[in-house]
């Protein structure tokens, strides 16, 4: 877990610093702060969920396997896959909210100085 979350931050850090001079042209034209954050969650979601989702039944299809073998299963574990992905998913807008306050609150001059 502790590797997945950085890769997780990391390419969620590199995609936001890629975005950095998208999100000083729309602070310029006017957009907030909120509307930056909530635009690029909803970008991120559109990565997130299916990976997440897929994620979710490659573990839940290999783990029915492997427990095939055994004469006693636990059951309800189906729950905690629902479980998991939802705070995975959360995780992740988290993440991309924190960080991108950061760029949406700096003063737009700062990203679009290299142009």
């Amino acid at each position: 877990m502790i590797i997945t979350s950085m890769g997780m931050i990391g390419f969620i850090n590199d995609e936001i610093q890629r975005k950095s001079k998208e999100i000083a042209i729309r602070k310029i034209n006017g957009a907030t702060a909120r509307e930056v954050v909530e635009l690029l969650c909803s970008n991120m979601l559109k990565t997130a969920v299916p990976a997440v989702a897929i994620g979710t039944l490659a573990a839940w299809f290999f783990q029915r396997a492997w427990f095939s073998q055994y004469s006693t299963v636990v059951s309800g574990i189906g729950l905690w896959y629902v479980a998991i992905a939802l705070l995975i998913i959360i995780v992740v807008i988290a993440v991309v909210a924190l960080m991108t306050q950061r760029i949406a609150k700096e003063n737009p001059v700062t990203s679009l100085r290299n142009e």
